[in-house]
């Protein structure tokens, strides 16, 4: 892959004297891309030798200062670029950019042929991207806010994400209180599109009227259901109360390790000197017994507040409404 400087050669041009006065201006214009040659130069030998990120901060810093206009060629670069570390959605982006000034600039003018050639190629990679990948597009909106795909990062206004077939997850209106989700699960091929715009504030209502007659009930409240997802499975309360109940072993085993301390001291055939020494043992081994209630105790511990933990967290769906009888409350919970 190769950036396109263009260059124009007078003998390449051998038209009458009017025409080269019409076109002396677009001759004279000089190309954007000069200036920035030798940076971009040495983002295509990082990306020859395989270091594509460094190649993309190269020329991402030349976009950035020249613009997407001026900068159209160096776009189908960032596209292939992009599209070798599996972004198909940034790739798309830039070959789309490069693809639409490519067209502004052949209205223009003749295209240098290595652009035309790479024309052909952000065509078909545009093609084998739609095809190979899902896209969820984000629409333009009047009230627009944060929207994220998945865990990529979230955008402001429309856009078109390339994802790979399978479930997911569109969060719009990120870190505000009208978050919400919404989840997909898509196949190569596809396109849905999602609307980002807020809801407006609901309209003050207007003052009531003085009542007449029988007054009416009053409204009840709309149906809630609130949902919180547990930290963790079950079975890992379960797991924790099986080793608590197994740490039960290191008190028991303590307690035969003294008894037979305390048996040997007792034996008629035991040595003067020796029960000495089995006296010091034996506290010791007695000490160790009461130390080691601290290993089921602690296990204990862990486990109940990993039960707490998920008690309070654990999914529960509160739902209320109005029934035929004034009202109804319904409370689901998993455990």
């Amino acid at each position: 892959m190769t950036m396109v400087w263009m260059r124009l050669r007078s003998s390449r041009w051998p038209l009458c004297a009017a025409l080269l006065l019409a076109v002396a201006p677009a001759l004279a214009e000089p190309d954007p891309l000069e200036p920035y040659r030798e940076r971009f130069q040495l983002g295509l030998e990082r990306f020859r030798a395989g270091d594509v990120h460094a190649a993309i901060q190269y020329w991402e810093a030349i976009r950035r200062q020249l613009g997407d206009e001026k900068a159209y060629r160096l776009m189908f670069n960032l596209g292939k670029a992009y599209e070798q570390l599996g972004d198909a959605t940034l790739a798309a982006e830039r070959y789309e950019v490069f693809l639409r000034e490519a067209d502004v600039a052949a209205q223009q003018g003749a295209l240098d042929p290595a652009v035309q050639e790479n024309v052909a190629t952000a065509r078909a990679r545009m093609e084998a991207l739609a095809a190979s990948h899902a896209r969820i597009r984000v629409l333009a909106s009047t009230r627009p806010g944060l929207v994220q795909v998945d865990q990529g990062e979230p955008r402001l206004g429309a856009f078109c994400a390339y994802v790979a077939p399978g479930k997911h997850t569109v969060t719009v209106d990120r870190d505000t209180p009208k978050q919400r989700s919404i989840a997909f699960a898509l196949e190569a091929g596809q396109v849905v599109d999602v609307d980002p715009t807020r809801p407006a504030d609901p309209p003050a209502k207007p003052a009531s009227p003085p009542p007449t007659g029988t007054p009416a009930p009053p409204a009840q409240p709309p149906a809630v259901a609130v949902v919180h997802e547990p930290p963790f499975p079950a079975y890992v309360i379960a797991v924790a109360g099986g080793v608590t109940v197994a740490s039960l072993a290191v008190p028991w085993l303590a307690r035969r390790h003294a008894l037979g301390i305390r048996n040997d001291y007792e034996d008629p055939t035991t040595s003067v000197d020796r029960r000495h020494e089995l006296a010091s043992d034996y506290d010791d081994a007695k000490t160790l017994y009461g130390l080691s209630w601290l290993v089921p105790v602690a296990f204990a511990g862990a486990t109940g507040a990993l039960t707490v933990w998920y008690l309070d967290s654990a999914p529960v769906i509160v739902e209320g409404g109005p029934t035929a009888t004034g009202g109804d409350v319904r409370i689901r919970a998993r455990f």
